[in-house]
Protein backbone atom coordinates (compact mmCIF):
# COMPACT_ATOMS: atom_id res chain seq x y z
CA UNK A 1 0.00 0.00 0.00
CA UNK A 2 1.27 3.47 -0.84
CA UNK A 3 2.40 5.37 2.25
CA UNK A 4 0.42 8.47 1.28
CA UNK A 5 -2.76 6.46 0.94
CA UNK A 6 -2.05 4.86 4.32
CA UNK A 7 -1.59 8.29 5.89
CA UNK A 8 -4.80 9.57 4.28
CA UNK A 9 -6.70 6.52 5.56
CA UNK A 10 -5.28 7.18 9.01
CA UNK A 11 -6.63 10.74 8.81
CA UNK A 12 -10.14 9.61 7.87
CA UNK A 13 -10.25 6.71 10.30
CA UNK A 14 -8.96 8.59 13.34
CA UNK A 15 -10.07 12.08 12.55
CA UNK A 16 -6.56 13.29 13.30
CA UNK A 17 -5.58 16.23 11.16
CA UNK A 18 -2.09 15.48 9.92
CA UNK A 19 -0.08 18.25 8.34
CA UNK A 20 1.58 17.45 5.01
CA UNK A 21 5.01 18.08 6.57
CA UNK A 22 4.31 15.42 9.20
CA UNK A 23 3.08 12.97 6.56
CA UNK A 24 6.20 13.61 4.46
CA UNK A 25 8.39 13.15 7.54
CA UNK A 26 6.76 9.85 8.44
CA UNK A 27 6.94 8.70 4.82
CA UNK A 28 10.64 9.62 4.66
CA UNK A 29 11.26 7.80 7.94
CA UNK A 30 9.49 4.68 6.67
CA UNK A 31 11.35 4.80 3.35
CA UNK A 32 14.66 5.32 5.15
CA UNK A 33 13.95 2.45 7.54
CA UNK A 34 12.88 0.14 4.73
CA UNK A 35 15.95 1.08 2.67
CA UNK A 36 18.22 0.57 5.66
CA UNK A 37 16.63 -2.80 6.44
CA UNK A 38 16.94 -3.83 2.81
CA UNK A 39 20.61 -2.82 2.74
CA UNK A 40 21.31 -4.67 6.00
CA UNK A 41 19.52 -7.75 4.68
CA UNK A 42 21.43 -7.58 1.40
CA UNK A 43 24.73 -7.30 3.25
CA UNK A 44 23.90 -10.29 5.45
CA UNK A 45 22.96 -12.38 2.40
CA UNK A 46 26.16 -11.38 0.64
CA UNK A 47 28.19 -12.23 3.73
CA UNK A 48 26.68 -15.70 3.84
CA UNK A 49 27.29 -16.39 0.16
CA UNK A 50 30.35 -14.39 -0.86
CA UNK A 51 32.65 -15.45 1.99
CA UNK A 52 32.31 -19.19 1.24
CA UNK A 53 32.82 -18.45 -2.47
CA UNK A 54 35.94 -16.44 -1.63
CA UNK A 55 37.28 -19.25 0.55
CA UNK A 56 36.53 -21.79 -2.18
CA UNK A 57 38.29 -19.61 -4.75
CA UNK A 58 41.26 -19.20 -2.42
CA UNK A 59 41.45 -22.95 -1.80
CA UNK A 60 41.28 -23.56 -5.54
CA UNK A 61 44.08 -21.06 -6.20
CA UNK A 62 46.25 -22.63 -3.49
CA UNK A 63 45.62 -26.11 -4.92
CA UNK A 64 46.50 -24.90 -8.43
CA UNK A 65 49.70 -23.28 -7.15
CA UNK A 66 50.69 -26.47 -5.33
CA UNK A 67 50.00 -28.50 -8.46
CA UNK A 68 52.08 -26.13 -10.57
CA UNK A 69 54.92 -26.28 -8.04
CA UNK A 70 54.88 -30.08 -8.19
CA UNK A 71 54.88 -29.99 -11.99
CA UNK A 72 57.79 -27.55 -12.07
CA UNK A 73 59.70 -29.72 -9.58
CA UNK A 74 59.10 -32.83 -11.72
CA UNK A 75 60.33 -31.02 -14.82
CA UNK A 76 63.46 -29.88 -12.97
CA UNK A 77 64.14 -33.44 -11.84
CA UNK A 78 63.71 -34.76 -15.39
CA UNK A 79 66.08 -32.13 -16.76
CA UNK A 80 68.65 -32.97 -14.09
CA UNK A 81 68.32 -36.69 -14.90
CA UNK A 82 68.91 -35.95 -18.57
CA UNK A 83 71.91 -33.80 -17.72
CA UNK A 84 73.52 -36.61 -15.67
CA UNK A 85 72.80 -39.37 -18.19
CA UNK A 86 75.87 -40.51 -20.12
CA UNK A 87 75.74 -39.43 -23.73
CA UNK A 88 76.55 -41.54 -26.74
CA UNK A 89 78.53 -39.83 -29.43
CA UNK A 90 78.56 -40.52 -33.14
CA UNK A 91 81.47 -42.61 -34.40
CA UNK A 92 84.50 -40.53 -35.16
CA UNK A 93 85.20 -39.78 -38.79
CA UNK A 94 88.49 -41.57 -39.56
CA UNK A 95 89.10 -39.64 -42.70
CA UNK A 96 89.72 -42.74 -44.84
CA UNK A 97 86.16 -42.82 -46.03
CA UNK A 98 85.19 -40.49 -48.77
CA UNK A 99 81.90 -38.88 -49.48
CA UNK A 100 81.86 -40.69 -52.82
CA UNK A 101 81.03 -43.96 -51.05
CA UNK A 102 77.71 -42.49 -50.06
CA UNK A 103 76.48 -42.36 -53.67
CA UNK A 104 75.70 -45.23 -56.05
CA UNK A 105 76.85 -44.86 -59.62
CA UNK A 106 74.04 -45.88 -61.92
CA UNK A 107 76.00 -45.55 -65.17
CA UNK A 108 77.32 -48.83 -66.77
Amino acid sequence: MDHRLWMCNMHYETGVDLKPEFIDGVRNFIEHTMTRNFIEYTISVLDRHVKPMHLTSRRRRVAEQESMSKTVQQIKEQVMNLAHRPTTSAPANTGDESDEDDYVDLTP
